[in-house]
């Protein structure tokens, strides 16, 4: 079956040409001041460090934003353009996109209404009060995470009943103003909970705390037998019946060093959790053996027996399903709007390049954040067990646990589940860093020390503890 099709840029951009030649033919009628020049409403974005620019070796945003400008121009030809820099994240580079007509008076829309219907053109959905916001998201390194994207938000807005971000279009290729790949998105309404939270009230605490809640156990409740990312090859009655997956991807997207014909992911097939932990471990050891390259095989070889051993203790049953994680779930992926002074609504959910399916612990995982000790790593897993600083994160962990059942519970609180959530990230993404290879071997030693994974794992952990610092720069 085709996939799902999107509109090119070129075919939105002459949608957006003959919409605009409407509305300009209607501004020649009325209010000829009418018309604005463009500006630029730059925001400083002080959530947003400048070292990122020389984190990722990104051209400095004073320069880049002409290039953004220039793309949207294409694309809302005889418009005023706004672009802001907005905070981003460890994937996408995000700039804010206002598009308005240069006729703004309200006079002016029976007259450009006119023009539409005379021309076949129907009205954007999107425009309201002639002032379109968007979002332009520009990967910063997982270039062929693009489509993928795209495709787990068509698959999960068909399937939640709170907001997520939609692609208007994308563009996978470098031909472009930006001359790189990006993602065009009507802009949500809403502040990221992040930012307001300190100035929310209990009752309003509470609620956030309540819809978060929700949305992680209704993500959990979607299943698969297959684990991995949602197919950018899925039709539109895929979504509708058996979805598409294919395997997380080995390397990452983005990662330049595969040969020609080596694949970064296939089609997924149904598999145990054990199974599928097992093969991602030995793809990441094939991965670095290749032409002979380091390959770190005592800790594979450790993670390997970690599986072993759950599902020899009935952590991982075999007849166990994989459930869609979203894997980002934290404040500052959650929109809110302030309803009253007892309430607020989630308006958004942003940031699924993490989400797949994935094993049962990871769909489990507790919204920890609402009760972590302060200036803690939200990835520190050992925070779903804190108590909260406060009667207030208590009493937000409290509710938590009397919303979710105890499987739910169980999952979440676990030793074991804990141990195999620390896992993960050397599942989905390999061992980058000597950092991360002493986290890894510290991972293997702890689960050791709860379930013993017998002397010959032990031993290797202890040659390699004194071992000279590893070299990672050929892994």
């Amino acid at each position: 079956m085709a996939a799902i099709q999107l509109p090119s840029p070129q075919q939105f951009q002459l949608q957006n040409k003959q919409e605009a030649e409407a509305s300009e033919i209607a501004s020649q009628h009325i209010d000829q001041d009418d018309h604005g020049c463009e500006s630029d409403c730059e925001c400083d974005a002080q959530t947003e460090s400048e070292t990122s620019t020389v984190e990722y070796e990104h051209e400095p945003y004073e320069t880049f934003k002409d290039k953004a400008r220039q793309l949207i121009v294409g694309l809302f030809p005889h418009s005023i353009i706004e672009v802001e820099r907005l905070q981003g994240g460890s994937f996408n580079r995000v700039i804010g996109v206002s598009v308005s007509s240069k006729t703004s008076s309200k006079h002016s829309r029976p007259i450009k209404k006119f023009f539409q219907d005379c021309l076949g053109i129907r009205p954007n959905k999107n425009e309201r009060n002639q002032d379109r916001q968007f979002i332009l998201r520009i990967p910063r390194n997982d270039v062929g995470s693009v489509p993928y994207e795209t495709a787990i938000l068509s698959f999960i807005a068909g399937r939640v009943s709170f907001p997520v971000p939609r692609t208007l279009l994308h563009d996978t290729t470098d031909q472009n103003a930006l001359h790189m790949p990006y993602v065009l998105q009507p802009r949500l309404s809403g502040h990221q909970l992040e930012h307001i939270w300190d100035s929310l009230n209990f009752d309003q605490k509470k609620g956030a705390v309540r819809q978060v809640t929700q949305i992680i156990v209704e993500l959990s409740n979607i299943t698969s037998a297959s684990a991995g990312l949602i197919s950018p090859h899925n039709s539109a009655s895929d979504f509708q019946n058996t979805v598409q997956t294919e395997t997380t991807p080995v390397p990452e997207f983005g990662v330049s060093t595969l040969k020609a014909g080596e694949l970064y992911t296939f089609p997924a097939k149904p598999q145990t959790t054990y199974r599928f932990i097992v093969s991602q471990c030995e793809r990441w050891r094939a991965y670095e053996s290749r032409d002979g390259e380091v390959a770190w095989n005592k800790i594979w070889d450790g993670l390997i027996a970690m599986a072993s051993k759950l599902h020899e203790l009935g952590f991982l049953p075999d007849d166990e399903v994989f459930h869609f994680a979203h894997q980002d779930l934290v404040s500052r992926n959650v929109l809110v709007e302030i309803r009253d002074t007892t309430s607020v609504h989630i308006t958004g959910v942003l940031d699924w390049d993490l989400a797949s399916f994935a094993p049962k612990f990871m769909s489990c995982r507790a919204p920890f954040f609402f009760w972590a000790e302060q200036g803690t790593d939200e990835d520190d897993e050992d925070q779903v067990h804190a108590k909260g600083d406060n009667e207030e994160e208590t009493e937000f962990k409290k509710m938590f646990e009397e919303m979710v059942s105890p499987d739910f519970l169980r999952y979440a609180y676990g030793e074991e589940y804990i141990l195999a959530r620390r896992m993960w990230p050397y599942l989905r993404r390999g061992i980058q860093s000597q950092y991360e290879l002493e986290r890894a071997k510290e991972l293997v030693e702890d689960f050791h020390n709860l379930h013993s994974l017998g002397p010959n794992v032990s031993e290797s952990l202890a040659m390699e503890r004194f071992s000279q610092p590893l070299d990672l720069s050929s892994s």
